[in-house]
């Protein structure tokens, strides 16, 4: 109507890129990117959004009690906390409101990594990132342990249902996707004595044809744009998220990560977890060298599994020595 105020466009999520994250944070590499890890309470959320260092939060989701005074116990709903955990003080949607009041009031860009940890809570909460307006001012990343890996557990998300709900609810965000890990299995620990520990082809491909069913990444030897999905093409950041550990047992096999890192311009590595190495050095100069450029690093020092690793050879003998060799014998002695 004439004279009436026009009605400021709504603002919609964008699809980040690996170029576009970078340029959002100012930097020259994805090893520059700095992170918080269980943002899950007020006051540490507070803190991060303040403070003048982290680019990405990393906060966990599941389902479980909201502690705040005065709140009406309304049954389980999405809250920020890890396993086993029942109850947090903040609730997603308080955390939600929390970053993008923060950036309506001018505050600094910072990016949001949601780690789901509870497969009932990954609906709901994809379907207020866009309600309650995450994305539109910074990255935002959803992330899940969908296929199973090296020594690692059947998966408690089922990786069509999740890649399924993202495309629906959340197309905007950029999928943070990996496998379960721990040290048993043949792909694990033991591995090491045959040299089969680490990622293997056959966690690639599930990954890979898992993302290609879901309209997520382009077919093989096809480049045209990544079908079914309006605004998303194959630049559209997509990061695994991969153990350092098993990763620098993979990296000796020299094309484990080809395939998938080749599968768009937009796929990426995340490395996670203990390592007895700066994971900055070891994508710059190490055995993963080949891939920098399409890195995130999120390490720590090494306690046990770290250890364990770097020791992994004199353990190797050790196994042999203890296990293997009485049982040849006694095996000889029985003939």
């Amino acid at each position: 109507m004439e004279g009436q105020a026009a009605e400021e466009p709504k603002r919609e999520p964008k699809q980040a890129t690996l170029s576009s994250l970078l340029k959002e944070f100012g930097l020259e590499s994805p090893l520059d990117l700095v992170w918080s890890h269980a943002t899950n309470n007020h006051a540490f959320l507070q803190e991060t959004l303040n403070g003048g260092r982290v680019h990405m939060m990393e906060a966990d989701v599941l389902m479980g009690r909201h502690e705040a005074v005065g709140a009406e116990d309304v049954g389980p709903i999405p809250i920020m906390a890890p396993p086993p955990a029942l109850s947090s003080d903040l609730s997603f949607v308080e955390f939600a409101r929390a970053v993008r009041e923060h950036h309506m009031k001018g505050g600094r860009r910072i990016g949001v990594k949601l780690d789901f940890k509870d497969p009932d809570a990954v609906v709901p909460v994809l379907q207020n990132l866009t309600l309650e307006g995450v994305g539109v001012d910074s990255p935002v990343w959803v992330n899940a342990d969908i296929w199973r890996g090296p020594g690692g557990m059947e998966p408690k998300i089922n990786a069509t249902v999740f890649l399924e709900a993202c495309r629906k609810y959340s197309p905007h965000a950029s999928l943070s996707v990996g496998w379960t890990t721990g040290p048993g299995g043949l792909h694990g620990i033991p591995g090491t004595l045959i040299g089969v520990a680490g990622y293997r082809p056959k966690h690639i491909n599930v990954a890979l044809r898992d993302l290609r069913a879901a309209g997520l990444l382009p077919e093989e030897r096809n480049s045209s744009a990544i079908r079914d999905i309006d605004g998303r093409n194959e630049t559209a950041l997509i990061t695994f998220p991969v153990s350092a550990i098993y990763t620098r047992l993979s990296a000796e096999r020299s094309d484990t990560f080809d395939r998938l890192l080749g599968a768009s311009d937009g796929c990426t590595l995340t490395l996670w977890g203990e390592d007895t190495i700066s994971g900055s050095q070891y994508v710059e100069t190490g055995g993963m060298s080949k891939y920098k450029g399409k890195i995130f690093v999120d390490t720590k020092p090494p306690k046990i599994a770290g250890i364990l690793f770097e020791h992994r050879n004199a353990l190797s003998a050790l196994l042999i020595s203890v296990i293997v060799l009485p049982m040849v014998v006694l095996i000889l002695l029985n003939m």
